[in-house]
Order: C-alpha cells, then sequence, then structure tokens
C-alpha cells in the first residue's frame, strides 16, 4: 500500500514537474521573442519563469530523495565497506535527510506565514505561492525517506524470516 502510493506521488510530481518544464520553456522562449522581434519584453515572462525555476529545483529535489540520488559517499560505501555496513550507512543518510525534510516544513512554514503579506512587482500576486514550494518539497521528502525506512525494514524482516532468524 505505501510502495503503491509512493508510486503514484512520484508519477504526479514527474507530471508536475514536465508541467512547470514545458511552461517555462513557452515562457522564455515568448520572452526572447518579444525582447529581439518585437523590442518589447513583457516584464511578467522574467518573474513566472523564475516562479516555474524555484518550483521545479524543489520539487526536483524531492524526487532526488526518492530515488536515492541524493550526494553520498557511494564510492567509498561501495568498496570499503561491508553490504551491512552500507545499509546502515544508508539508513543513516535516510535519518538525516528526516531531519532536514522536518527543517524544511518547520521554518518553510513560517517563513510562508511571514511572507502571507508581501506581493510580486510585475504580477502582483502572493509571494507566499513561490515560498510554499519549501515545506511542501519537505513533506515529500519526509515522505519519500519514511517509506524507504518502512521498505527496507520489511525487505530485512522477510530476508530474516526466509533464513530463520528474527531482527
Amino acid at each position: 500500500m505505501l510502495k503503491k502510493f509512493s508510486d503514484w506521488l512520484e508519477e504526479v510530481l514527474k507530471v508536475l514537474l514536465i508541467v512547470i518544464t514545458g511552461a517555462m520553456i513557452v515562457i522564455i522562449v515568448y520572452q526572447v521573442f518579444g525582447r529581439y522581434v518585437l523590442n518589447k519584453a513583457p516584464s511578467w515572462t522574467e518573474e513566472i519563469a523564475r516562479f516555474c525555476l524555484v518550483w521545479m529545483s524543489f520539487l526536483g529535489a524531492a524526487l532526488i530523495v526518492k530515488y536515492k540520488t541524493s550526494i553520498r559517499v557511494t564510492f567509498f560505501a561501495a568498496n570499503f565497506f561491508t553490504k551491512k555496513t552500507e545499509e546502515r550507512l544508508n539508513l543513516v543518510s535516510d535519518y538525516i535527510i528526516i531531519l532536514f525534510s522536518i527543517f524544511m516544513v518547520v521554518v518553510g512554514t513560517m517563513h510562508v506565514i511571514n511572507t502571507r503579506i508581501y506581493f510580486s512587482e510585475a504580477l502582483h500576486i502572493p509571494i507566499w505561492y513561490l515560498n510554499s514550494v519549501v515545506p511542501v518539497s519537505g513533506v515529500f521528502s519526509l515522505f519519500f525517506s519514511l517509506a524507504d525506512i518502512v521498505e527496507t525494514h520489511t525487505k530485512n524482516r522477510r530476508i530474516a524470516r526466509q533464513a530463520g532468524g528474527s531482527l
């Protein structure tokens, strides 16, 4: 059940990232066309492109947590440690990501609350729309890390049962 939800959430994030990236490309092409062909670039295009880039970066970071492709010392883990030690280091990495994700949710939420009265220059939309990606990304990263820990624990218990031992 958890794996299915995690996979579904991954697909939703991938589609959202594709839409955001596509929108950003169209907006930037329009801005370049306006600047060099029409000699007048719309002021709103730069702001929307910046918002798209920020959302794309933070949501992409959550997918990096899901794929376990964040910066890790995998060379040393794979070449100098046993498989058991490597699994323990991955678990420590997951716990560090969990702590950082909780930090993102708490501090990001405080920042969203503190910026709720500010508006963007060109579009006059609330800045908290932009800033809300920090706690949202933190929640996704937290979920993906917890799901990975549960999956690893379940796999280890299954292996232990098959071997006749217990964890």
